[in-house]
């Protein structure tokens, strides 16, 4: 065999080679899960091997005033974020799919922090109204929204059992029916990272203290693998008397500023557009990390302190905002 042979042969091989590793990095790109795991609503579930009770997901603002409990559906959320409303008080959005909650709330206003979250999931969310700059943002972000004094007051009814502004409820049937009537494309929740998780230090209880009358506790259940939800001590019941539980408690640190504004007073301001420390929790074990949510459009990426990223177990999710992980928490 000549050089000219051995030239051609080895131009032939190099051509191959380079052609076969292209095909290998297109084929890698297109196995990455898409950027929208939303399409589909029984993406997240179908790997769990079940199989949601509704037929597309929506979202509801819950109040959690004193007068507002017990709440009707909390126990059935999928994802709930409790975030600071004002004077110390929390408000939950709450996610529901997999379980069917059939009554929720009482149902509360919006603020604009609860938008910057729900937009990213881009379901319909149930309201009663909100504050101003809270309502003015429903359009720029296209929220899907379900407001019982603004677009959708037969959504909703009154309980004459409690007093307004706690009187206010909805079913995920009346939701839903909007959802259809609206042209609203049923969505799931989106797929979350899941995996084993080995790591961490034992905690067997950790305790949020928003304000001197408000104190949330989530204890470790070995034998159900879940942390039960305590106020002030005792069991957090729904009106249904279920227990609240979770499989994963993710605690952020989002600094709470209460300026006056007109119309409404006062509010809360809350940046989660940015950064910022985290405590994750899961299988009775207890990790530090970061929080990330680059814009309203964009999920909350959750890293740990070695910068892998946050792994879930299957189940239920609740974050948890407060205002300082030093201040505000206490584990044991």
């Amino acid at each position: 065999m000549n050089w000219a042979t051995i030239w051609r042969f080895a131009t032939v091989m190099f051509l191959l080679l380079a052609t076969l590793a292209m095909v290998s990095c297109k084929s890698a790109v297109i196995s990455r899960p898409t950027d929208n795991p939303l399409a589909d609503p029984d993406a997240d579930h179908a790997q769990q091997g079940s199989k949601p009770e509704l037929p597309a997901a929506f979202m509801v603002m819950i109040d959690n005033h004193s007068a507002a409990r017990p709440q009707y559906g909390l126990a059935k959320a999928d994802i709930v974020y409790e975030f600071v409303c004002e004077t110390g008080i929390t408000r939950f959005l709450a996610a529901f799919h997999s379980q069917d909650p059939v009554r929720v709330g009482p149902v509360r206003s919006i603020r604009y922090y609860y938008l910057h979250i729900a937009k990213a999931y881009d379901l319909p969310l149930a309201h009663v109204g909100g504050n101003m700059d809270a309502l003015a943002l429903r359009t720029p972000l296209n929220i899907k929204s379900v407001c019982a004094i603004t677009n959708a007051g037969s959504a909703f009814f009154s309980d004459p059992q409690r007093k307004s502004p706690h009187a206010t409820y909805t079913t995920s049937e009346a939701v839903l029916a909007v959802a259809t009537q609206r042209g609203y494309k049923p969505l799931g929740l989106p797929e979350v990272p899941r995996g084993d998780w080995q790591t961490g230090q034992a905690v067997a209880e950790v305790e949020i203290q928003y304000s001197s009358k408000y104190k949330v506790a989530w204890v470790y259940q070995a034998d159900e693998q879940c942390y039960s939800r305590l106020l002030s001590g005792s069991p957090h019941l729904t009106a249904e008397q279920e227990p609240i539980t979770a499989q994963n408690i993710i605690i952020i640190e989002a600094p709470v500023k209460t300026v006056k504004v007109p119309v409404d007073e006062i509010q809360s301001e809350i940046k989660i557009i940015g950064q910022g420390k985290a405590l994750f929790l899961r299988d009775g074990k207890l990790v530090s990390g970061t929080w990330q949510k680059d814009k309203p459009e964009a999920h909350f990426k959750y890293l740990l302190d070695d910068c892998t990223e946050f792994t879930f177990a299957a189940g239920s999710i609740w974050i948890q905002q407060v205002h300082s992980l030093s201040r505000d928490v206490v584990y044991k």
